[in-house]
């Protein structure tokens, strides 16, 4: 909707949120997840603001509360905030040229890697926990220790 919808000057705000994005991600620092996390917030709110449509805006920002959990997850794993980077670039290049039905496929794409990674580490997270119990902990026996 945005890249239809959307003003030239939204589309320059978008571009310049983006280049935010890009910077944050590819800074070697303590704080890039934090610091991508909220350059990627200020990029949606643009994006969404843009659509046009409030009701959207309304429906993914509270969407966006449930998954910041889920999106720090994803840019802890190593190697994530430049591949998000470089989906995002897709999606904006897409905007930028105001075609809405290629913007949608890369949006859809990076959704979809993300999901993919935020599973993988969830998955590796649950197996390390396994992998932790004490000494003499089994599963369903709540890690107590047996009697000897």
């Amino acid at each position: 909707m945005f890249a239809r919808y959307a003003s030239d000057e939204e589309v320059a705000k978008l571009v310049a949120a983006f280049g935010q994005v890009e910077l944050a991600a590819r800074t070697e620092n303590l704080d890039v997840i934090h610091d991508v996390m909220h350059a990627k917030d200020r990029l949606y709110g643009i994006l969404f603001q843009g659509a046009g449509n409030p009701i959207l805006t309304q429906m993914v920002g509270i969407l966006q509360r449930r998954v910041t959990q889920f999106r720090a997850l994803t840019l802890a794993q190593p190697g994530r905030p430049v591949r998000s980077v470089e989906e995002i670039t897709v999606v904006v290049d897409a905007i930028r040229r105001r075609d809405a039905e290629s913007a949608r496929a890369a949006a859809t794409l990076h959704v979809h890697e993300a999901a993919r990674t935020v599973l993988g580490a969830i998955g590796h997270v649950s197996a390390v926990s396994l992998h932790a119990q004490p000494v003499g902990a089994g599963p369903g026996d709540g890690g107590g220790a047996r009697p000897v």
